[in-house]
């Protein structure tokens, strides 16, 4: 007997939720900028599910998202003409480890087989989405207007901002380049921020002064390693 596949919601029902229940800023219509971020910080678990393979979701890395822009997210909008069609798609070998992993551990292949198939279903493609019960606990936990201080000034928008830098410094990871200043990556994620429309984004020098708490955490860290290591 099949298992049960379980309930989901489409990246685009969940922008729509974000922005009819007040998470999403005034200047983020859709949505898709704090889906992203929510993504980016593992707030929100995305999934896809590959059937000829596993029967089981197979939940999106944190660290896929990274990179992903706002402009990716514009294939939720229905645009016949550019051939959007309300969903996020991936190819399975995109996510082959995460595949290999799941069915692995819900499957009864032997290797041989399962590389087989993975093989076999590389190109096949899969919606991306968040698994109802992953929504119901983030709205359960985050009620709208978390973190609001009500009259006067608003909140700094940390949470996209932290985001922006996670994705800044992976893209640096993953380019092998040299790290950049404070300065220069402060700059990057303001900027970056007023781009994508970011209601209360910090600025720059906001954002820097916010490095020295980092730069002590950083410094934490090699203590506890080096004394792993000794």
């Amino acid at each position: 007997m099949a298992k049960e596949r379980a309930r989901t919601l489409t990246l685009r029902a969940v922008a729509d939720l974000l922005v009819e229940r007040g998470y999403a800023g005034r200047r983020d219509t859709n949505g898709h900028n704090k889906l992203l971020a929510l993504l980016k910080c593992g707030d929100l678990q995305s999934v896809a599910f590959f059937p000829d393979v596993t029967e089981s979701p197979v939940c999106l890395p944190v660290e896929y998202w990274a990179p992903v822009g706002p402009d990716a997210l514009l294939v939720l909008l229905r645009q016949p003409a550019r051939r959007h069609r309300g969903a996020y798609k991936i190819e399975l070998r995109d996510l082959a480890v995460e595949v290999f992993r799941v069915a692995r551990s819900s499957e009864n292949l032997d290797v041989e087989s399962l590389v087989a198939r993975l093989i076999e279903n590389a190109e096949t493609e899969a919606n991306v989405e968040v698994l109802q019960s992953n929504w119901d606990e983030f709205a359960a936990s985050h009620p709208p207007g978390t973190g609001s201080r009500g009259a006067g000034r608003p909140e700094k928008n940390w949470e996209e901002a932290y985001a922006e830098l996670a994705a800044l410094l992976w893209l640096a990871v993953e380019q092998k380049s040299d790290p950049p200043s404070q300065e220069s990556l402060a700059r990057d994620i303001a900027v970056h921020l007023r781009a994508a429309g970011a209601e209360n984004s910090p600025t720059a020098k906001t954002i820097q002064g916010r490095f020295s708490s980092i730069r002590r955490r950083v410094e934490a860290l090699k203590l506890e390693r080096g004394k792993k290591n000794v």
